[in-house]
């Protein structure tokens, strides 16, 4: 699989979290309800006569679990703190997912099937071998989100130590 692109990340229950304003870390518990994951897929297969294939495929994870611990540096600027995220580790529960491949090509219907079957009977490993990239883009997508905001708002602001009645 190649050039994928990772959905749905912005749509999770937070679960709970857990600060720790000393060390400007936190720890996370979060539900994504669906993640969607789009790229190509080719491969190279010899058997007894070589067979190669590229298409695009589609993979949806439901209900996945995600902790994570997320790591906050400070950084003044023209005399006012700022945060930025600077660290985010994190451990997702993926428990299963569909897998779908364009099956455009009728003459390599018997190899779409072949495909499916080595898919759907080792699931497992498949999420053991995947797991580390995903949790890699989602940890890069949320860093990215996070000094988005960040960037524009103040460390005093996120976390005043006066309450503001407005």
């Amino acid at each position: 699989m190649r050039d994928e692109k990772l959905y749905g990340f912005c749509d999770f229950v937070v679960n709970s979290v857990y600060p720790d304003p000393d060390k400007d870390h936190f720890n996370l518990d979060l539900n994504f309800k669906h993640l969607h994951l789009n790229g190509t897929f080719d491969f190279d297969l010899r058997v007894l006569m070589q067979i190669t294939h590229k298409g695009m495929n589609e993979i949806t994870l439901d209900k996945v679990g995600l902790k994570a611990e997320l790591d906050l540096k400070t950084i003044t600027k023209n005399g006012n703190k700022y945060i930025y995220a600077s660290k985010l580790s994190m451990n997702i529960d993926i428990k299963d997912f569909i897998y779908k491949i364009d099956e455009s090509r009728k003459e390599l219907a018997d190899l779409y099937k072949i495909i499916k079957d080595v898919i759907n009977n080792n699931k497992e490993a498949i999420v053991k071998q995947v797991k580390p990239s995903i949790e890699k883009e989602i940890s890069e997508n949320i860093i990215l989100v996070l000094n988005h905001v960040f960037r524009r708002i103040s460390y005093e602001e996120l976390f005043s130590e006066k309450t503001k009645i407005i």
